[in-house]
């Protein structure tokens, strides 16, 4: 993404400050946990293929678990919440999230990467890669719960020592209602997100073989 900004376009306010708040975009925070959860799957599947031949082999439980609990958790919710609402309020008013003056220096191209192809990323996972539902899902609501805090704690961080929103419709609208607001509608979407995973796992392997998986509570 920040390859994408050229120096003549920096000089533009809202390019600039969406230039210096790169760090801090959650689309960003999504993008770093795709790359290291498909460093990981890699890494197990390169495991997996060099013991074909060993029919007893099994991954060790702490990569399984990784795998597992990365995707389940954090992968698959932020995903779908950086797809769901980059577009939803690019389709109400782009100003609001994206102005105009990106296109600037980010092409169509690089926008669809950043915020519609992670989620056919994500499908695609769930499509080839069978995990059984955990009986205990507290704890994973509770994770991706506290990670949504953490971001949040970010934003009022970067108002605080930047004098700026990170996101402009967070100055749209007054402070002591846009913060508990938006995060008690965001902590609702990802817990419901994390529900949506275990029925599109139940319908995309409906009638299909099912492979043998790692037990995980």
């Amino acid at each position: 993404m920040m390859s994408s900004f050229r120096d003549d376009d920096i000089k533009e306010v809202e390019i600039r400050h969406y230039q210096k708040m790169q760090p801090f975009f959650f689309t960003c925070w999504t993008f770093f946990f795709q790359v290291v959860f498909s460093g990981l799957s890699l890494y197990c599947d390169v495991q997996i293929m060099r013991n074909t031949k060993n029919k007893a082999y099994r991954l060790p439980e702490i990569l399984e678990k990784a795998r597992v609990e990365l995707f389940n958790t954090i992968v698959w919710p932020a995903s779908t919440l950086v797809f769901t609402m980059f577009w939803l309020f690019y389709a109400v008013d782009r100003d609001l999230i994206y102005p105009t003056a990106i296109d600037k220096a980010i092409s169509p191209t690089s926008n669809h990467i950043m915020h519609t192809y992670i989620f056919p990323f994500v499908l695609w996972e769930m499509m080839f890669y069978y995990r059984e539902r955990p009986a205990n899902v507290f704890w994973r609501a509770a994770a991706v719960i506290s990670l949504e805090v953490i971001y949040f704690l970010t934003l009022i961080f970067v108002k605080m020592y930047f004098g700026v929103w990170i996101y402009p419709f967070f100055g749209k609208i007054n402070e002591l209602l846009i913060i508990p607001g938006s995060f008690t509608i965001i902590a609702l979407f990802l817990y419901g997100t994390q529900k949506l995973q275990w029925i599109l796992y139940s319908m995309l392997w409906e009638g299909r073989r099912k492979p043998i998986v790692l037990k995980i509570n």
